[in-house]
């Protein structure tokens, strides 16, 4: 992924590729039927929310560290229904071959490279902060692109507890939900989603050359 951290990337078969594209497809689909996410147009959407946020911290941005990774099957048991799992097994990549040629056993039931992979995270996601703002009767949205969260700021920390508690891990380098103060209200806000940092409304992302090596 970077200098500092390595990135699993697993090519599916050709068949396999097929139906794991086939059935992202379809979610991207559902998604977009059944809620506003739209994986087209989610990342500058998000961009633009981060800024309204960065002026009066009503929405907050959270971040995933290690997203894909940590979807385990017993999570596809708890989060979709029961209908869904024979396809979700059927594109499943259970094991792999790594460079050794040895094959191991898959943990993890997202690979980045799998076609499924970004959509249904978004909708996992998205189903997890989505219960937790109805369970608790707060107004807003919740916005999910892959795993950049966007969420009321009144519903961030009973979210990070949902998201912990179900084995996920909040990258709080890249988490923002600090809360509007009264006794400050022209206090401006710093929010980050998509690739966008924002403070008080203003883009404060820095210049990052490009390598040309």
């Amino acid at each position: 992924k970077s200098f500092k951290a390595a990135r699993v990337i697993a090519p599916d078969t050709v068949i396999g590729g097929f139906l794991s594209r086939g059935l992202g497809n379809l979610i991207r689909q559902r998604l977009e039927a059944s809620t506003h996410i739209n994986l087209a147009t989610q990342q500058e959407r998000h961009k633009n929310w981060a800024r309204l946020a960065s002026l009066d911290g009503s929405l907050s941005t959270i971040d995933m560290s290690k997203a894909s990774d940590s979807f385990v099957w017993k999570h596809m048991e708890l989060l979709v229904p029961k209908s869904w799992h024979p396809i979700l097994k059927g594109v499943r990549l259970g094991t792999a071959q790594v460079s050794d040629g040895e094959k191991r056993k898959l943990t993890s039931y997202m690979l980045m490279g799998s076609g499924h992979t970004f959509p249904l995270q978004t909708l996992l996601f998205y189903a997890i902060c989505e219960s937790v703002r109805k369970l608790m009767r707060r107004r807003g949205f919740v916005s999910v692109y892959g795993d950049d969260i966007i969420i009321p700021t009144c519903i961030a920390q009973p979210c990070i507890y949902a998201l912990q508690l179900l084995g996920f891990t909040v990258n709080n380098d890249k988490s923002f939900f600090d809360e509007p103060d009264l006794c400050h209200p022209s206090r401006t806000f710093f929010r980050e989603s998509c690739g966008g940092d924002y403070k008080g409304g203003v883009d404060v992302r820095p210049f990052m050359p490009e390598d040309t090596y």
